[in-house]
């Protein structure tokens, strides 16, 4: 009985994890020496427009050249010190 606590305590602890850090900004498309990011509200407490708002802020803060487009995209100029697209994304929840 002790291991079946032991599993099931193991995999609520699991499952809140992944609940609590859900990507809401990833790669969309990559086209013309610019990657495109599409942000929506995968929890609750962050809308798409502000996982947007969060994650374009956060690139520019990196050095990046970055804007938003419309209410929940973001695109940015990919150069060597930008790296690879799909390396870069937003998660919501705490300690993401």
């Amino acid at each position: 009985m002790v291991n079946v606590s032991f599993l099931a305590l193991a995999l609520a602890t699991t499952i809140a994890t992944v609940n609590a850090c859900e990507r809401t900004c990833s790669l969309d498309s990559e086209s013309g020496g610019y990657c495109y990011y599409s942000c929506w509200q995968a929890c609750s407490s962050l809308s798409e427009t502000t996982a947007r708002n969060n994650f374009g802020k956060a690139l520019r803060r990196a050095g990046h050249d970055c804007v938003d487009t419309g209410a929940n995209g973001e695109k940015c100029k990919k150069t060597s010190s930008f790296g690879s697209c799909g390396s870069h994304y937003w998660n919501c929840g705490s300690g993401c």
